[in-house]
This record gives structure tokens, sequence and C-alpha cells, in this order.
């Protein structure tokens, strides 16, 4: 199985914003996006990442998140515009929220499910998350860690009720002979650009490695740091990993600029090719291999501490 990975796309579409909207954090937001993030986003370096994936053709392409900045409906339907040419080579798409699209609580009322309808996998639990996708032998199952957080803060939390279908889903994923990968938006390791990282983190990252330790879990997917960050579980031969913004256009280190990815999954084991922005043209080069067989190992103190 293939897996094109697309994440933090940000689109920025503000027609369906009311005037209630401005009196909350979407005003704040909004002051942020047009002083800081609106100089770093790029819908042409999102549409040059779309475009290299249509070039490369995986089984699945998986957006890890963040489709949007202020989570409202005009966005997320100008998120799914711009994903069409994905739709229109027969590539299947599947999405999860992050911090952005649940911004506030009136965007958890149902837009995200409602816009991206069957892009969210087959329900796999007692609630609206988690989904499950099946691709061949490799099944991705798709969680949900975003829920609307004061000002400021930007952390995930997936859920005791959520977790416990996780363990159930990946069990019986497992059972059946499936090797699983999870996709979700927040890390459930340590971000490696922050000093601190408790107002940004996956408050029960301890849980879902532990499902991921106790079934073999081979390929955890996540975005939220718009950094290129790999790493193998110190307690299982898990790999969790990370790409930069999918739109930035921001030049800079490798790591922080605009990246698209390709994961492989094959009998348990995981392969990497990245692609990077050049910021100069706006366009994706070569895909390049990342080796995984010597990505630094991270044990569970280590991706929990801060």
């Amino acid at each position: 199985m293939r897996i094109g990975q697309l994440t933090d796309i940000h689109v920025w579409d503000p027609r369906s914003m009311r005037r209630v909207d401005w009196l909350g954090k979407r005003a704040t937001g909004w002051v942020n996006y047009t002083r800081k993030r609106a100089a770093e986003y790029s819908i042409d370096v999102l549409c040059a990442a779309i475009a290299r994936q249509v070039e490369a053709r995986p089984d699945v392409v998986f957006v890890s998140g963040d489709l949007t900045n202020l989570g409202l409906r005009s966005e997320l339907e100008a998120a799914s515009e711009h994903l069409q040419p994905v739709r229109d080579a027969g590539i299947p798409i599947v999405v999860v929220p992050g911090n952005h699209d649940f911004y506030v609580p009136a965007a958890m009322r149902g837009d995200f499910e409602t816009v991206f309808g069957d892009e969210l996998g087959e329900p796999a639990g007692v609630g609206t998350w988690p989904r499950c996708v099946r691709v061949g032998s490799t099944s991705l199952v798709l969680v949900n860690s975003a829920l609307p957080v004061p000002p400021l803060m930007a952390w995930g939390r997936i859920g005791d009720t959520q977790m416990a279908d996780i363990d159930r889903v990946v069990a019986a994923e497992t059972r059946a002979g499936q090797t699983v990968a999870i996709g979700l938006h927040h890390h459930p390791t340590r971000a490696p650009h922050k000093r601190y990282d408790g107002s940004r983190n996956l408050r029960d990252a301890a849980a879902l490695r532990a499902i991921a330790e106790r079934h073999g879990v081979a390929l955890m997917m996540h975005g939220h740091n718009h950094y290129f960050h790999v790493r193998r579980m110190r307690e299982a031969t898990t790999i969790i990993g990370g790409i930069s913004s999918s739109t930035t256009a921001h030049p800079g280190a490798p790591y922080r600029m605009g990246q698209t990815a390709i994961w492989t999954v094959a009998d348990g084991t995981v392969g990497l090719e990245v692609a990077n922005v050049d910021p100069d043209t706006g366009t994706f080069g070569d895909w390049i291999e990342h080796p995984l067989d010597a990505v630094p190992e991270e044990s569970l103190a280590e991706a929990t501490t801060g």
C-alpha cells in the first residue's frame, strides 16, 4: 500500500464567517492569519503538492488535518475543491480533522463530516471516530485528536471512548491478517522544535502508543508540527512520522519547507519518500527516499515529557 500524505494545508476562505464569529477565538485566529500565516501559506504551493501526488498515483491520499484556518464551512468546501484533481485521477482521499478544523465548538456540529462524507472511511466504533479504510492487506485507522481548546493552545486529546474503539478495531484488523497504519493530526511523540510541548501536544499519547505496541502497528502518521520528524518507538517497531505543511512557501531548512510524502507499507515494513518545494519556483522536486532503518528510537518517557 502506498499512502500519499498532505498535511496542514490551511485553506483560507472566510465567506461563511458571521458577525458572531468576530467575538471569540476566530477573531484572534484571523489576526494571526493576516499578520503572519498569510505570507507563509500559498495556494499555488498546495496545488503543486496535489499535482505531485496525482503524478505519483498512490493507492490513497491521506490529509492529516488542519485543512482550514478557522474551521469555517466555506474553508472546508474550498479545501475539498482544491483536492478535486486527486478525485479526478481516481485516487481515493481520506481525511482527519486538525485543531484548526475544530477551532471552536461550533465547528464540531457536523460540517467536517458533511463536507467530506465518504472520505472519512467507515465508522469503526460507537461514536463518529475512529474510522477504518482497507486497501489491500493494509488497514488505515483514522483517528480524531482535535477538539476546541482555549486561545493560544493547540493541544489534542483522543479520549477514553475513542481510544477503546481504536484498541478494538486495531486488534480486529490485526487478527484478520491486516497490517495496520494509524493516521491522526497531533503527534504521539515529542515535537523536536519546542522546548515546551504542553500547549500543543497529544495529551493521551501514552495510551495510543500502548495500543501500537500491543498490536504491532506498523506506522503512525501525523501532521500539526509543520516540521519533518520521524522516530521509531523504542518499545516496538512502530514508525511515527510527520511532515511539514504541504502549503508552506516560506524558504528555510528542508525540514520546515513545504512537503508532501509517500509512505509505503508492505508486509509490516515501512518506507518513506518525501518531496520538498522549491521556494523560488513553487514546484516540488524529485521524491527522495528517507531510510527508516536508522531513524532514532524514542522511549515513552522521551515522547511524553514536557
